[in-house]
């Protein structure tokens, strides 16, 4: 009987094993074929696992073999998910916004316009100094949920995380309008002041942002305005500690 050649049956041996054992080795984890719950079930022992990346395989199997399933929706939500588990936060929102465009009224969208919201913030610097580019994002999903949702439970969770979000903004532009004033550059200072007075009333910084205008207009000898200024200042904010000091400043000239 003539031997098998050993190259053969290694090879023989290791097909062997990857049909027993498809996970082992670091190969593919496809849920198994059995039904849709059992599938899914199988996705979400992973997600639960903090497997997410196998998570997200499963899960793309799952859609691919199911895709008239009504649950195929939810498994778009369910990749979302294992993606912001991951702090893949932007893979995270944009796969919350492809869910939105291709279920616009399922019964989750609140919780996609909320979580879409959620991955845009915390994609966001801590630093108000670094790139803010998708602040104006997170506050655009966060405003839909307690304006079209106001039942959802996700309304008021909403809410505080636009006001935290809105707030940061405010923070960001009175950075920026800080920096002109302090290199000297008022003209270019005093739009942004007046963009946190105009978009961001009691933030807590549009009080400042009143006095720091008016000490622009003054640095670039535009009196009326300043006094403009001080005047609807006092109308707003009649007992703020930062309008005894602008009128200080208009005072006498």
């Amino acid at each position: 009987m003539r031997s098998i050649p050993y190259s053969f049956s290694l090879l023989f041996i290791l097909a062997g094993l990857a049909l027993v054992c498809p996970a082992c080795g670091g190969g593919s984890l496809r849920p198994p074929t059995a039904d849709a719950d059992a599938e899914l079930n199988y996705c979400l022992k992973l997600s639960a696992k903090k497997k997410y990346e196998e998570a997200v395989e499963c899960l793309e199997i799952y859609k691919s073999r199911h895709r008239a399933d009504s649950r195929a929706a939810d498994a778009d939500l369910l990749i979302g998910d294992s993606y912001f588990r991951q702090k893949e936060y932007l893979l995270a929102a944009e796969t919350y916004k492809q869910f939105l465009e291709r279920y616009p009224s399922h019964p989750k969208a609140d919780y996609a316009y909320y979580k879409t919201g959620l991955a845009y913030l915390e994609d966001t610097p801590k630093a108000i100094d670094r790139d803010q580019q998708y602040l104006q994002s997170a506050v655009q999903s966060f405003a839909i949920v307690p304006k079209y949702f106001p039942g959802s439970p996700y309304a008021k969770l909403a809410e505080q995380k636009y006001a935290e979000a809105r707030s940061k903004q405010a923070r960001r532009h009175f950075y920026v309008a800080r920096f002109y004033y302090k290199y000297g550059e008022y003209k270019a200072s005093i739009p942004r002041f007046v963009t946190i007075i105009d978009e961001y009333p009691k933030s807590g910084l549009d009080e400042k942002s009143f006095y720091y205008l008016t000490l622009s207009c003054v640095k670039t000898n535009e009196m009326d305005k300043a006094r403009q200024v001080v005047s609807a200042f006092e109308q707003r904010y009649p007992e703020s500690p930062w309008l005894k000091k602008a009128k200080g400043k208009i005072k006498g000239v």
